[in-house]
């Protein structure tokens, strides 16, 4: 009988024991993910009952993340309380804090300056989303990451505007530049800085006028003009232009949208001073060449990079510069400069090249026919 009592008290024991597993740590095969998204929606119900709705919170297992905009400290306090009484008998081990503190400030500002190490962002977010997307901004106009953030959360943005539409607006005017300034302090919107030549400030300083509402907007946009050639001891008026094309270029590439003709925004910093000086050495052809890795089909290669070729002569064109000073011709994989075994010798290889011709009949290549796509070409 005692046996029999022992056999039964342990099968209980078991059944509480797994229950108990279940409940509290979620760990048992198949148990992990229900636990995790009870314990989750218990947790958000708990913040919207007590009127924490500024608050999100997400599980990894038995342990919360509480993200959000906090109105004052004891709001975020309270928060995190709520959450760990979500589930009973433990069920949340810990809640990790993640939350901003609201602050006001009267004069909302957000700057973001652009020099040779790239933008540098100053300032004030609403939210820490909004923070995150003004950050991923920077690097879709200019092309690459922000050089230093130091953007804090608080409240103060003008009532009724469009906040981050108007951060967009001047940073895509921003790129633009060669360098600048763009600010937004309260109301009012600020650009300075230099274009490559007279036109493009002329169209950024029209553009930036037709600021969005509430905003008002001023500019000090300067263009950059290049002196004449020196004539230097050896170099000729030819070899000196060659030699300024040279240093335009230099470490920078015109890139393009994936497997397609499509220039990116980055590159246009860089086709403005190579327009520039095309002007400046307006007795000279230039040859402008596209080049591919190896991969893929090479006569859809050849094809895209002569694509290519004609978008960037086209890019010129758009800015004044006669369609005859330009000879397109796309080489695809057939002049490799590095080797096409690695990731870095192929992304060398995938590039513009650009070069003054100093005899004006020298004869481009003939693009090649058909259509096609290179596999694999960014």
């Amino acid at each position: 009988m005692s046996s029999k009592l022992g056999r039964i008290a342990v099968v209980v024991l078991l059944f509480v024991l797994f229950g108990w597993l279940v409940i509290h740590t979620g760990r048992l095969p198949g148990s992990a993910g229900a636990a995790e998204t009870r314990l989750n929606a218990l947790a958000r119900k708990a913040l919207h009952d007590a009127d924490h709705d500024w608050a999100t919170v997400d599980m990894s297992g038995q342990f919360a993340e509480l993200t959000g905009v906090a109105p004052n400290d004891a709001a975020r306090v309270e928060a995190m309380g709520v959450v760990r009484r979500a589930a009973w008998g433990g069920g949340v081990l810990d809640v990790r804090d993640r939350t901003d503190l609201l602050t006001f400030v009267d004069t909302y500002i957000l700057e973001a300056r652009y020099d040779d190490e790239g933008v540098h962002l100053f300032g004030y977010a609403p939210t820490r989303e909004s923070r995150e997307s003004i950050i991923a901004l920077v690097e879709r106009e200019f092309g690459q990451p922000a050089a230093s953030v130091d953007l804090r959360i608080a409240s103060g943005a003008p009532d009724g505007s469009d906040w981050f539409g108007a951060a967009q607006f001047g940073f895509d005017q921003l790129s633009r530049l060669r360098h600048g300034v763009f600010s937004i302090a309260g109301e009012t919107m600020r650009l300075e800085g230099e274009a490559a030549v007279p036109a493009l400030k002329d169209s950024v300083e029209e553009t930036f006028a037709m600021s969005p509402s509430p905003f008002a907007s001023s500019s000090a946009i300067t263009a950059t003009s290049y002196a004449p050639p020196e004539a230097a001891h050896e170099l000729t008026v030819f070899q000196d232009c060659q030699a300024r094309l040279g240093d335009a270029t230099l470490d920078r590439r015109v890139t393009f949208d994936f497997g397609s003709a499509e220039i990116g925004r980055a590159s246009f910093g860089l086709l403005d001073d190579v327009g520039e000086l095309v002007r400046r050495c307006a007795e000279f052809t230039v040859r402008v060449e596209g080049h591919t890795d190896s991969r893929g089909d090479p006569g859809a290669n050849r094809y895209i990079s002569a694509a290519r070729a004609e978008a960037v002569v086209e890019y010129f064109v758009n800015q004044g510069i006669p369609r005859e000073r330009f000879k397109a011709q796309g080489l695809g994989p057939d002049e490799p400069i590095a080797s096409n075994d690695t990731a870095d010798g192929r992304e060398r290889n995938r590039r513009i090249e650009f070069e003054f011709l100093a005899d004006a009949d020298d004869p481009p290549q003939a693009a090649p026919d058909g259509d096609g796509r290179a596999d694999g070409e960014p």
